[in-house]
């Protein structure tokens, strides 16, 4: 059963000005391993919802965001009392306004006592009485995320940012993962090569080694990119097919700058997730 619960984020509305483009120039990778056993360049420093705002077409002040209700404030999404059982903690988001669909990304972790499957995160716009006049949803892009671990997700506005709101808040809906080894983040191991970069993207030719006893058909990768102060300012996905056990392979990830919130990244990591289906 899908389990679904509200988090306890409640954001004042406010303008972002975010200045996309622009040129990085982070220091040469230090391989360590990163929260999900990835490739990391030193430890992000989480970042609270509570220090996010959004942007707004007319800037509205910040207001005193009044309690919802059960009944009317998240639909579609039941509320556990206090959040009792709550197994998802967002750890870091941010907005990309200018590319395409505007969209909310970050990072969640796991900090209950059970491994979590098709996390779904939603974010509700209220108005100065509480009540929703928007929302919009987006899923996790690993499919597993066990106690401790985190996890990307990206929320895409198809229908846009509501003009006005006096705050968000945000809810989740999850499923207990079921009980099998197919999808896994252990035993692969990545090594950066090189990195480039033009005027455009910065690249990150790396080496994957599936090092488990069967077939990976697709790995993930989920690479993040954070600021010198340890902010998430973009996150991309990219896979490779087919990677048979104790076999290499050599991917290169490229991300526009345009793509980030700010006009530089500092350091990033990489997290990864495979699917070994049994044969």
């Amino acid at each position: 059963m899908k389990r679904v619960g509200l988090l306890p984020a409640l954001l004042s509305a406010a303008a972002l000005a975010c200045s996309l483009g622009g040129s990085a120039s982070p220091e040469p990778v230090a391989t360590e391993a990163g929260p999900s056993g990835g490739v990391a360049v030193s430890k992000a420093t989480p970042t609270t919802p509570e220090e996010i705002v959004l942007p707004t077409a007319t800037e509205v002040p910040p207001t005193a965001t009044p309690e919802p209700t059960k009944e009317s404030a998240h639909p579609g999404f039941s509320i556990a009392p206090e959040n009792e059982g709550m197994p998802i903690e967002i750890i870091d988001l941010n907005f990309l306004p200018g590319v395409g669909v505007p969209r909310v990304y970050g990072i969640f972790r796991n900090i209950g006592e059970f491994e979590v499957s098709t996390v779904e995160i939603a974010i509700f716009f209220h108005d100065a009485n509480g009540e929703v006049t928007g929302m919009a949803s987006g899923f996790s892009y690993f499919q597993r995320t066990a106690p401790g671990e985190v996890t990307p997700f990206d929320i895409p506005f198809l229908e846009g940012v509501p003009e006005e709101f006096a705050s968000v808040s945000f809810g989740a809906r999850w499923n207990p993962a079921e009980e099998d080894d197919n999808i896994r983040r252990q035993g692969f191991e990545v090594e950066v090569l090189k990195e480039d970069q033009d005027s455009f993207a910065h690249e990150i030719d790396i080496s994957v080694t599936n090092n488990n006893e069967r077939t990976a058909r697709t790995v993930f990768f989920g690479t993040l990119f954070y600021n010198a102060g340890g902010r998430l300012i973009g996150l991309d996905l990219s896979s490779v097919d087919d990677l048979e056990a104790g076999e290499t392979d050599f991917l290169k990830l490229s991300y526009p700058f345009e793509f980030l919130a700010e006009p530089e990244f500092d350091h990033y990591e990489i997290l990864l997730e495979g699917y070994l289906p049994s044969p």
